[in-house]
């Protein structure tokens, strides 16, 4: 008998091969957390169906958390469930310094399909501890003076322009503001004990609330004590803001519903606010950069996707985050209308729309010069915890800004030096 060659070995082999059925390639479950109403349940929802089309063998478990975040986190990470992925904003310095999130540089530059660059690089950096990047931004937005048109018109006052200073914003909030009691228009509602409110005019004025390794507060300096009695005085020297008495001519309203109502000629908040003014359009508005002092400087409103570091699928995570940065999940960003996508060449493409308001849209992004990200600590909120008690009394006008820092300074550099150790 004749022996087979070599060649019909190997043919008969394949053929062999090829009539075995195909192992199906393993399906991976990441899981992934986040934040937030119908809108950014909308999003995630799309965006997990299109990466689940692209992506066969990565199913997406979405985690709807609205309420308790990150208490609800910590507990998961704690009890060694943690999900895959988590939305993080000004708390991801406690995750990044408690061990709980893996560094995202090593994915980035080991793909060559991600380009870093066309991120706006000053919110890609708010998100780095140590140089380390451990969150990538998904969306963002600086504080925006928002401005009645037809209520600076009626008093004669020119529109906020991008070289307003302390002095010209205060000159005009003067100039708005009219009347007495229940019917009064005030110039400004956003004067309050919300952090970017008066962390603003300390950093405007060149100080700062931390010192640069965050181990003390430099609330005592003159620049930030200067800042703070300017702030205090909005309210109680120049009566441009609603006091405490005041604000109980308007049960159930805030700052935003103020200027929603034609009451506050001026608001200073979030992208977000736009969204209700084009839908309530009730009157001609725009929006233009904060007022300045030594210097420019807008607070930044961010949030952005980190991988857990007991996530047993980084490869495929980073997958998901890459889509869901992409210039289709920006895109939707874009077209929800609540915030500013972080990719710049989305945001110069989608963002900006003539056919709707604000006019002056590009000044938001122009804003990406200028931000500052809030000072950020393991216990950001401990910290908050500590000043905002005594931002209260100054709105209140019960304390100096000397006494208040006085009060709360000992506590915070405790508090401070416990974390550095």
């Amino acid at each position: 008998m004749k022996r087979p060659t070599l060649g019909i070995v190997l043919v008969i082999a394949l053929v062999a091969a090829l009539a075995l059925p195909i192992a199906a390639q393993e399906v991976v479950t990441v899981r992934i957390a986040f934040w937030g109403g119908d809108n950014d349940i909308d999003i995630n929802n799309r965006l997990k169906e299109a990466f689940e089309a692209q992506y066969p063998n990565i199913k997406v478990e979405l985690l709807h958390t609205p309420d308790a975040y990150d208490d609800k986190i910590r507990t998961m990470i704690v009890g060694g469930a943690a999900p895959d992925i988590i939305m993080l904003a000004e708390s991801f310095g406690t995750y990044a310094k408690a061990g709980w999130l893996m560094p995202l540089d090593s994915l980035i530059a080991n793909d060559p399909d991600f380009d870093l660059d066309d991120f706006f690089p000053l919110v890609v950096d708010a998100y780095r501890v140590d140089g380390q990047l451990y969150t990538l931004p998904m969306r963002w937005g600086p504080m925006i003076l928002y401005y009645n048109k037809e209520l600076f018109d009626q008093s004669a006052v020119a529109f906020p322009t991008t070289d307003w200073d302390w002095d010209a914003f205060l000159e005009a909030a003067k100039k708005l503001t009219r009347g007495e009691g229940p019917s009064k228009q005030f110039g400004i509602g956003s004067i309050g004990d919300w952090w970017p409110w008066w962390m603003a005019p300390i950093y405007q004025n060149g100080g700062a609330v931390l010192n640069e390794d965050h181990t003390e507060t430099l609330m005592h300096q003159p620049e930030a004590i200067e800042a703070l009695q300017w702030y205090q005085d909005l309210i109680w020297q120049h009566g441009i803001s609603p006091n405490y008495v005041e604000w109980e001519y308007f049960p159930g309203k805030g700052p935003d519903q103020l200027f929603e109502s034609g009451i506050t000629a001026m608001n200073q908040t979030g992208f977000w606010a736009a969204y209700w003014l084009r839908l309530y359009n009730n009157f001609d508005w725009d929006v233009s950069v904060l007022p300045m002092r030594k210097r420019r400087a807008t607070p930044l409103f961010s949030n952005g996707w980190a991988i857990t570091s007991q996530s047993q699928h980084p490869k495929e995570a980073w997958e998901l985050i890459k889509f869901l940065t992409s210039e289709y999940g920006q895109r939707l960003v874009a077209e929800s209308g609540h915030d500013v996508p972080v990719r710049i060449s989305v945001a110069q493409e989608y963002f900006i729309n003539p056919d709707q308001p604000p006019l002056n849209a590009q000044l938001i992004l122009e804003a990406a010069g200028h931000v500052f990200a809030p000072p950020v600590t393991e216990r950001w909120n401990d910290m908050l915890g500590l000043m905002v008690p005594e931002i209260q009394k100054l709105l209140r006008n019960e304390t100096t800004p000397q006494q208040a820092v006085a009060t709360f300074k000992p506590a915070v550099d405790a508090l401070l030096q416990e974390i550095a150790q």
